[in-house]
């Protein structure tokens, strides 16, 4: 049974609800579940979550954004979650208020977030930053492996604790960030007139970030190995899998596994789906070796020219706005110089912050639960370590702490047999009783938030599919469907990569694929961000996307208008 907070609700939603798919038996724990919207993935979440998996990095998350929304004063909602038949499924449902409470909270709440983006620099540097490094501090001190099995046990509990804070900060960092980037964009609409919004972008892009340092990262260790002729042959014509291990058996190559070793420690902390129950790139940096492959096949990606390039553009870009704003009010000129490095660092932090918490930081638990895993094993009561995932993360920890733990064996192989049972069911995008129509929002955050809030996919036909335009450009090449990251293998430099959503761990591929088309996410996304600093074209919420175009037909993806259509069949 999936572990959750209950919450009563009644059923004041008349709406019919939507139909139950055959394959995908929904059994209501709560009988008023049913009257709740339920969404699936939401954004990050298209693969099966195993029991630690949802816990860790499903269900903490939304206790954090709720936290941070308190902080911020905005309106309270009841965010719950649920692990339907292997999959994730939110609801978000705002609490009944009046038109007076509602224009009182968004006083309130903008007048915080106000006061929070003029503070979000110092606040980053002096608050946030040195609490996260603080926290990954505090588990690097501990030895898992001379650990008792009861410090063991302390040690996790504690490892979640603090984890449910990273959450909360998460979303502490993202609020003010978002609420500049979106008031930023309105502000030079207001000013300027209407903008195509990935005009608007240009004064956000060049910065360097956490996400494209990985990338730098490696093409610096792309250049080591192309000194070294053996290296490079050895990364172009073997199997990934195996070339770590055949160089670290040469001598001629130790420059290059010092200088790859050097680049995993520093940024291999993630792994595929934003799911910590899969293997990092620390333990499995066969990733990594691709991409350093598909950089030596292309050598004019070079990052640190690109990112010149893009800080060029927004310099000459912001010296245009300046010389138009001088005609303007002094009070004009005050806010966008206010707001736009506020919303500069908005979109750097929205991609630092998953270095600090969304990969290193649930890195840091699965390393603990890792250990677990191990001693469980040895003690007869798992099969093999990685079982450890398919406890909940308290059955894992009492286990470890008792004398004689329970054997486990038989619930992880029936828990494993659900995840069989529904790998190859495609759950249906929203379950429950539609929600009503949502009020307009009231605070100017919300109102500039809607204003540019990503779109969802326009009709299209079945040559024809719409969604968001995030990154400019148009490029015709062969499509390449991926709901792994282990499919990616087989993607060819300039074919264009189609995938439910992307993480960190997939930024490398940017450097090769030709274009990006998603399923989910919106403008400031991981994949519309990282998609606008490698310069290639990508279009986001693409309803069905991975389902609707066929592996390998050649396709055009327009991601300046939004539009992918197919051309031809593979």
């Amino acid at each position: 049974m999936d572990r959750r907070v209950k919450v009563s609700t009644a059923n004041t939603n008349p709406r019919a609800p939507f139909p139950i798919p055959a394959g995908f038996p929904v059994r209501w724990d709560d009988p008023s579940d049913a009257f709740l919207h339920w969404r699936f993935g939401q954004s990050h979440w298209f693969t099966q979550m195993t029991p630690f998996d949802f816990t860790i990095d499903g269900r903490m998350v939304w206790q954090g954004m709720d936290a941070a929304r308190r902080h911020y004063g905005q309106a309270a909602q009841r965010t719950e979650v649920r692990r339907i038949n292997t999959y994730y499924y939110l609801a978000q449902n705002p609490l009944p208020l009046s038109e007076d409470e509602r224009a009182r909270i968004a006083r309130e709440s903008d007048a915080r977030i106000e006061a929070a983006i003029a503070t979000q620099r110092p606040t980053w540097e002096n608050d946030w930053l040195p609490e996260l490094r603080g926290h990954h501090a505090w588990w690097e001190a501990f030895d898992r492996a001379s650990a008792t099995d009861a410090a063991l046990a302390m040690h996790g509990e504690e490892s979640i604790r603090r984890m449910a804070r990273l959450w909360n900060l998460h979303f502490l960092i993202l609020t003010p960030g978002y609420a500049a980037i979106a008031l930023f964009q309105q502000l030079y609409v207001d000013l300027f007139g209407d903008t195509p919004h990935l005009e608007l972008q240009v004064f956000l892009q060049g910065f360097t970030n956490k996400t494209t340092e990985t990338g730098r990262a490696l093409w610096h260790v792309a250049k080591v190995a192309e000194t070294i002729p053996e290296v490079a042959r050895i990364l172009a014509e073997m199997d990934p899998s195996n070339v770590m291990p055949r160089l670290r058996a040469m001598p001629a190559a130790e420059a290059f596994v010092q200088a790859f070793d050097r680049a995993i420690a520093e940024y291999g902390q993630r792994y595929e789906n934003w799911l910590p129950s899969n293997p990092s790139w620390v333990e499995d940096p066969t990733p990594a070796v691709k991409s350093l492959r598909e950089m030596l096949w292309r050598p004019d990606a070079d990052p640190d020219a690109r990112l010149t390039r893009l800080a060029n553009e927004r310099e000459e870009a912001t010296a245009r706005a300046r010389a138009r704003l001088a005609a303007l009010p002094e009070s004009d000129r005050a806010r966008f110089e206010f707001l736009l490095p506020a919303a500069q660092l908005g979109v750097v932090l929205t991609e630092d912050h998953g270095y600090w918490i969304d990969t290193r930081g649930t890195y840091k638990v699965r390393r603990v639960f890792v250990e677990i895993g191990h001693r469980l094993t040895r003690r007869g009561t798992i099969e093999r370590p990685d079982d450890v995932f398919m406890l909940w993360p308290d059955e894992a920890l009492a286990a470890v702490a008792a004398d004689t733990s329970s054997d486990h064996r038989e619930i992880i192989a029936e828990r494993r047999a659900e995840m069989d049972r529904f790998a190859s069911i495609r759950p249906p995008m929203e379950l429950g009783t539609p929600a009503p129509p949502a009020p307009p929002p009231l605070d100017a955050v919300g109102r500039a938030s809607a204003r540019f809030r990503s779109a969802k996919a326009l009709a299209g036909d079945e040559t024809m599919m719409r969604g968001v335009g995030a990154s400019a450009g148009i490029v015709r090449a062969r499509a390449r469907i991926a709901r792994r990251l282990g499919d990616t293998s087989r993607i060819q430099p300039g074919e264009i990569l189609i995938a439910e959503s992307t993480s960190p761990a997939w930024t490398p591929l940017f450097a090769s694929v030709g274009a990006v088309v998603t399923e989910s996410g919106g403008m400031l996304g991981h994949c519309a961000i990282v998609a606008r600093e490698y310069r290639i074209p990508a279009v986001v919420g693409v309803a069905g996307a991975t389902t609707r175009i066929r592996d390998g037909e050649l396709i055009e993806v327009n991601g300046t208008e939004g539009t992918v259509r197919v051309i031809s069949a593979p």
